[in-house]
């Protein structure tokens, strides 16, 4: 892995609870450029437009690998996980693959209940989703 370049985070007031923000980085190996989206807080319907623009930006940037990495993500209802199938179906359509790292005990257990932890590609923390992104 090599040179992460930080972006704005997206904008939320101060008491929203949810932070998220975005970075891009180039990847050895392949040279291909991932875009690691960090989420931290608290994840609830209030916030479900927040993350779903979030996430369209990351796509529009056209990485080839989506990495959403949830190890700060206190709590996550199921508008949240909607967004993240709605974000995989829009990286299937572009191309790229989306990973899902560092689910904490609340959003993996959310994962869990909904079956969807065999839908999503998980990783137990971004190095692994990015080494393997980075093998020639």
């Amino acid at each position: 892995m090599s040179a992460a370049e930080p972006t704005d985070p997206v904008a939320l007031p101060a008491d929203a609870g949810l932070r998220i923000t975005s970075t891009d980085v180039l990847t050895s190996g392949r040279n291909r450029r991932v875009r690691v989206v960090r989420l931290e807080g608290e994840m609830d319907q209030s916030r479900r437009h927040h993350l779903e623009r979030a996430l369209t930006a990351a796509l529009a940037s056209r990485p080839a690998l989506l990495v959403v990495d949830l190890g700060a993500l206190a709590f996550c209802d199921s508008s949240g996980l909607n967004a993240f199938v709605h974000a995989r179906r829009n990286a299937q359509d572009t191309g790229a693959r989306m990973v899902l790292a560092a689910p904490t005990g609340p959003v993996r257990w959310l994962l869990e209940i909904t079956g969807m932890h065999q839908v999503f590609d998980i990783r137990p923390d971004v190095e692994s989703a990015l080494a393997e992104q980075s093998r020639p």
